[in-house]
């Protein structure tokens, strides 16, 4: 059931948090990428809890992890950034982008376009 799917994913990432407190530099390394694609790649609730594990992660990271997870959580700002953006236009002009008016739909194209390539560093994205 969906039910038991989520709360198999919030063990998951609770576990991932615990183990990124005593995790050597490799394993630490391996579980920020993980958690960083989880973040990309899925939904709400899941892309808010690997946001705030990363940002947590970030305060108590050396300087070189630090960076990379920096990189992620702005990017992960940006991306929240931009769903509110495409909201605010669905509440403007409809829900379908086809309907907005076309210097609207340049934006949004050109933002989406500039968000996924920086996103496609950090993981594929289908």
């Amino acid at each position: 059931s969906l039910e038991r799917e989520n709360s198999l994913m919030f063990e998951a990432l609770e576990t991932f948090q615990e183990a990124l407190l005593s995790a050597n530099p490799v394993l630490r390394r391996k579980l920020v990428a993980a958690i960083q694609t989880i973040a990309i790649r899925s939904g709400e609730p899941y892309q808010r809890r690997c946001y705030l594990m990363l940002k947590k992660a970030s305060f108590e990271s050396t300087c070189a992890s630090r960076h990379v997870i920096g990189q992620t959580v702005s990017l992960l700002e940006e991306m929240f950034s931009m769903q509110r953006l495409f909201a605010s236009k669905a509440a403007s002009f409809g829900a379908e982008p086809g309907q907005w008016p076309e210097t609207e739909v340049a934006l949004v194209r050109t933002l989406h376009a500039g968000l996924i390539d920086a996103l496609s560093s950090i993981c594929f994205i289908p």
